[in-house]
């Protein structure tokens, strides 16, 4: 048999322990999301809409509501990028999408609080509150989305906060709904038994123990569903039921350049670009949290 040669060791790399690079869940999660060249492209697409919207007062000379009638629908140019409106508005200043990104996390923001309280609460107690509280979110996701924003904007009338809630009441139930399962599948591990034989209230086993815990799920959901109600909101303003002019929102303003798409050579900006930014916000959060959802499922994990 062939001697194997033995490769001496020095005394210092014997004794060094070993050290493996650990990461936190977290930090896994964003090696993972990392490698999914789409979704860092739509987080940067979105930082950059983002820090836009949040120094648009710095990096545009332009105030939103200045009308100058004598530079009515400029083209495209050095002075205004994206050319300007009928009231010669500057178009990139309007179109930057403050209101619209506003309303979209504004309303998602409502859906999820009462949906994760309505969620929790059902997956928690259980029996007759959860028949009880189940049964009116089935009534609310029995009527489309659309159809139901239309009607509370209808009672409630226009405005930024009520577009918010008109489309935050549509994403309650599906927030409660997921909440309710994951609740349902944690609430008989030990560690909820453990806080229970210590004493702990009901309250602080759900707002310590049980909805942290059922975070990971509504992060990627949250992603996915301002993508939805970016597209929502567009709708409202553009049948007139949402955002009102002269606050400018991605779907008023693409309505009011419809009232010029008869001269589409010349006035083709007022209409290419809200409806080009409706498009590709809707898409980068959709993106991006199909590359949230891949890198949060353990089975991802290499």
């Amino acid at each position: 048999m062939t001697e194997m040669k033995n490769t001496p060791v020095s005394e210092t790399a014997k004794d060094e322990p070993v050290r493996l690079k650990k990461r936190s869940y977290w930090g896994e999660v964003w090696h993972r999301l990392k490698k999914n060249p789409v979704a860092i492209l739509c987080l940067c697409f979105l930082a950059i809409l983002l820090f836009g919207i949040i120094f648009a007062n710095v990096l545009s000379p332009y105030d939103y509501t200045a009308q100058d009638l004598s530079q009515r629908f400029q083209t495209p140019s050095k002075a205004h990028w994206m050319g300007t409106d009928d009231y010669g508005r500057d178009l990139l200043t309007r179109v930057g999408g403050r209101y619209s990104l506003l309303i979209a996390i504004l309303s998602v923001a409502i859906g999820i609080v009462f949906g994760m309280i309505i969620g929790a609460l059902c997956g928690f107690f259980g029996k007759g509150v959860d028949s009880v509280l189940m049964r009116i979110m089935d009534v609310i996701m029995s009527i489309p989305g659309m159809m139901l924003a239309i009607c509370i904007s209808v009672a409630l009338g226009s405005g930024v906060f009520n577009t918010a809630l008109a489309l935050a009441v549509g994403t309650i139930p599906m927030i409660a709904r997921q909440l309710r399962s994951s609740t349902m599948l944690i609430n008989g591990q030990e560690y909820i038994e453990a806080a229970r034989s210590f004493g702990e209230s009901n309250f602080k086993i759900i707002m310590t123990h049980i909805i942290p815990n059922t975070l990971a799920p509504i992060i990627v959901q949250t992603s996915l569903y301002i993508g939805g109600a970016i597209m929502g909101i567009a709708g409202l303003s553009f049948l007139g039921l949402g955002v009102q002019p002269p606050t400018p929102e991605w779907g008023n303003i693409l309505n009011n350049g419809l009232d010029f798409v008869y001269d589409f050579s010349t006035r083709w900006h007022v209409i290419v670009f809200p409806a080009l930014f409706i498009v590709l916000a809707e898409l980068a959060f959709n993106l991006l949290g199909d590359g949230l959802r891949d890198a949060m499922d353990p089975r991802m994990r290499k």
